[in-house]
């Protein structure tokens, strides 16, 4: 008798040797050749006289062709014949033919391809379903409609994959196995592939169709322990018939033409496999580093940077506003970066805040930060240059801290303190000239990249007011309100920003289990504490969303039905969310349904002669119950 052995080998789990021509800034590039080189080594050994083997196979993944990237086979080495095909999400794969291969050699084989990419959008809806390794918490789920729920966007779409970069450490100790989603939200930390199931998790609870990429992608600059080219992994998601690419490792959208894609997937479960025909055969496939070799590349900024400092001359010991006005085509996620120049003793002369961080926009936006000036002897003057870097680009602005005094603005600000999701609160801000001479003082009330400003005339030794009128941001916490007078004067306050949920979910009934072709139904039980008449129950499960407006009666109750069909065998994941009228989030349910296959023809007359048994049995009893 012969047997079919097979051996799987995850993908990612491999890093490529890579050529020594290098790129500076990955994100710049727009167009990349490489030459891509797979290769490794199969062994049958056999374990006794009557071993024999036929028919090696040999599956593995390739560049895919599409509109963003296309390849050509250079070079196959080793097969008697090989096919290129799809596997069952319809990626390309090559499966080469050992019709009869040796018994005791390495059995080499190589597969040369040369890519060209382009930084363009590419690929078609993939509908897959919500897997364990993408289900969602209820952290995860609040979290989500907190940080971009609402209509779907590409804007949203961005802020999430920003928050899986600032609230995720990258961890090179978790880069042999891939987690789930909801550890690597509990744990706050993982490789490529957490960020990217922890981002297919969120936005598969918005009802976005995203998938995992997985391919390889120039590390060097990027990614801690990254040496040239690289396993990597991001998503995609199609919006409006487009598809979007985010990478929450590298805050990057779109992806630059450094990333090859070698399959789209559910999730990060990714394998190749051989397999032979044989009889007393073990089986031992040893994979090479993938080689990589540039061969081309050109680059362009995507994000174009204007710089300003406020004010251009500011007395030592003050502060300074660099402002960035950044221009792009269409919507962006990039990291942005601030430097100053550096003293004798090599530390910034100019001492900014947060110098890097994640951000995102459509067409142009503005973003700031603020540096503290030293204060330098009397009579001297430093011209220092400010670099803010975004995009591939890089933007230079003096700043000129002199000894000679300025006039001094002393600030303070009148708002409140808390507040709740997405208000709108008034500042009022005093301003008190200390100088002698008349000013004409540019104000900017700033908090969470909302920059408003105003000029407001100040008489020598003479007072001010200016309001503003600002929107706290839709995440609860504390933020800082910034407000700043081109005299080089700061003043902060703290507002924090509270959530107070109004409705919750009382009592969910769901079937534990199903058989295949049964419908069952889901009873949803809401209640709510606040003014609101009527409210949102969302239902999803696999690729269904369903959503029904309750009308809570006077006993503050709402009632929300839903219809489930068990279709195929397994763990069905089910959502549950309860939204308000606005379709912000207010409580939320997840759990699963164990779909089985019906029962087999002798587990059915088991069932039948057990109850019979117990008919007999119970018949008996009533007949011993007369007696007595």
């Amino acid at each position: 008798m012969k047997f079919v052995l097979i051996a799987m080998l995850l993908m990612l789990v491999f890093f490529p040797y890579a050529a020594a021509q290098t790129i500076d800034d990955p994100e710049n590039v727009t167009f990349m050749k490489v030459e891509i080189v797979q290769s490794g080594q199969i062994t049958l050994a056999s374990q006794s006289s009557l071993s024999s083997a036929e028919d090696l196979t040999l599956s593995l993944y390739i560049p895919q062709s599409d509109s963003r990237q296309s390849y050509t086979i250079s070079r196959i080495i080793g097969p008697d014949s090989h096919v290129i095909g799809e596997d069952k999400y319809g990626n390309a794969q090559i499966t080469m033919l050992w019709e009869n291969p040796q018994l005791d050699k390495e059995i080499d084989y190589l597969v040369e391809t040369i890519v060209e990419i382009r930084d363009k959008s590419s690929g078609e809806n993939k509908n897959f379903p919500v897997t364990s390794v993408t289900e969602p918490s209820q952290g995860i789920i609040e979290t989500a409609y907190t940080v971009g729920g609402g209509e779907k966007s590409v804007e949203n779409m961005l802020l999430l994959s920003n928050w899986v970069y600032d609230n995720t450490e990258y961890d090179l100790s978790c880069e042999r196995e891939a987690f789930a989603a909801k550890w690597v939200y509990d744990e706050g930390r993982g490789t490529c592939d957490e960020f990217s199931n922890l981002l297919l998790s969120m936005m598969k609870t918005l009802d976005y169709d995203a998938w995992y990429v997985a391919g390889y992608a120039y590390l060097t600059g990027k990614q801690q322990g990254g040496e040239s080219f690289g396993a990597h992994a991001w998503v995609e998601a199609r919006l409006d018939g487009k598809t979007y690419s985010l990478d929450p490792t590298w805050a990057e959208s779109p992806v630059d033409a450094t990333h090859i894609t070698f399959a789209r997937l559910p999730d990060s479960n990714f394998t190749e496999h051989t397999e032979v025909k044989s009889r007393d055969i073990s089986l031992n496939w040893e994979k090479d580093e993938t080689r990589l070799e540039l061969v081309s590349y050109k680059e362009s900024p995507r994000i174009s940077t204007d710089l300003q400092v406020f004010p251009e001359t500011v007395w030592g010991g003050k502060n300074v506003m660099i402002i960035a006005d950044l221009s792009a085509d269409g919507c962006v996620a990039t990291n942005l970066r601030a430097a100053s120049c550096i003293n004798e003793g090599g530390d910034d002369l100019v001492e900014i805040g947060t110098k890097k961080r994640a951000v995102s926009f459509c067409d142009s936006a503005r973003f700031y930060w603020f540096g503290e000036t030293p204060k330098i002897a009397q009579g001297m003057r430093y011209t220092c240059p400010v670099t803010v870097a975004a995009g591939g680009g890089i933007k230079k602005a003096q700043a000129s801290i002199t000894s000679e005094p300025k006039t001094s603005v002393g600030i303070s600000a009148s708002t409140k303190k808390i507040a709740m999701p997405g208000e709108q609160i008034d500042v009022q801000v005093s301003l008190n000239n200390g100088g002698f001479t008349d000013s004409n003082v540019k104000v900017f009330a700033v908090m969470d990249n909302v920059i408003k400003e105003k000029n407001i005339d100040i008489p020598g030794r003479g007072t001010g007011s200016v309001q503003f009128q600002l929107t706290v941001p839709q995440m609860s916490g504390e933020y800082d309100l910034n407000i700043f007078a081109d005299s080089g004067d700061l003043k902060s306050e703290t507002i924090e920003v509270i959530s107070e949920r109004q409705m919750k979910i009382d009592e969910i009934q769901v079937p534990s289990s199903m058989k295949i072709g049964d419908s069952g139904e889901i009873n949803v039980t809401v209640s709510n504490n606040g003014e609101e008449s009527t409210a949102s129950v969302k239902f999803q499960s696999g690729g269904t969303t369903d959503t029904e407006t309750v009308t809570f009666g006077s006993d503050g109750k709402g009632y929300a039905s839903f219809g489930i069909n068990a279709d195929s065998e397994g763990s069905v994941n089910v959502i549950v969310s309860l939204l308000d009228n606005d379709g912000s989030y207010q409580d939320s349910w997840t759990g699963n349904i164990n779909v089985m296959q019906e029962a087999s023809l002798k587990e059915g007359i088991a069932k039948q002669l057990e109850g019979m048994i117990m008919s007999i049995i119970e018949a008996i009893m009533s007949i011993f119950g007369m007696l007595s």
